[in-house]
């Protein structure tokens, strides 16, 4: 019966419902919340401008977080922009326990990790405000994930370079990251 319970929790990943719900209930206070603070309002007046350009030229994120709060902004309420961030953080989720299965590391490793990360301060904060930085940090992973595919030969190196250049446009946090792990890649290993 045991194993039972174990493979339907891996199945339909009910682990990662109960870490975003945690996390819901951390955050719930600031979800729907009455206004924008200064800075947030501040980032998303530009959505009452004219232009498409002015929305790009004057908000302060990267090109992708604003595109995706551009398209965003058609389909649901402007008060409601942050709940981009919660789809970021499911995706987070997700693949942290990807990433964790891939490198076969332990799963009470994975609990841990993720009840550290969804109880930070930082990692709250930025989580419902209009920052672009959970989407930085869902880029970094996916980097992460995407490099360890290589390295177990689930996909090529140009598949890597592809995604690496694409993520490293949309967000220049990465491109350190990404011209690290290709250096790591293309030095061979003298043993």
């Amino acid at each position: 019966m045991m194993n039972l319970n174990i493979t339907l929790i891996k199945k339909f990943n009910f682990d990662i419902f109960a870490l975003y719900i945690f996390y819901l209930w951390k955050v719930s206070s600031g979800i729907y919340a009455k206004g924008f603070n200064y800075d947030d309002s501040h980032e998303v007046l530009v959505t009452r401008v004219d232009t498409v350009y002015d929305f790009f030229a004057f908000a302060d994120h990267h090109f992708l977080y604003s595109l995706i709060l551009y398209l965003t902004s058609f389909l649901i309420p402007y008060t409601n922009l942050q709940i981009i961030n919660l789809v970021f953080v499911l995706t987070i989720l997700f693949f942290t326990k990807k990433l964790y299965e891939i490198l076969s590391l332990s799963y009470i490793s994975f609990l841990l990790s993720t009840l550290i990360l969804l109880s930070s301060p930082i990692f709250l904060d930025y989580s419902i405000r209009i920052k672009q930085y959970t989407l930085d940090y869902l880029l970094v992973l996916l980097t992460i994930y995407i490099f360890a595919k290589l390295e177990s030969s689930e996909i090529t190196f140009r598949q890597f370079q592809l995604f690496g250049l694409l993520a490293s446009v949309s967000s220049l946090i990465l491109l350190p990251i990404f011209i690290s792990f290709t250096i790591v890649e293309l030095t061979p290993i003298n043993v």
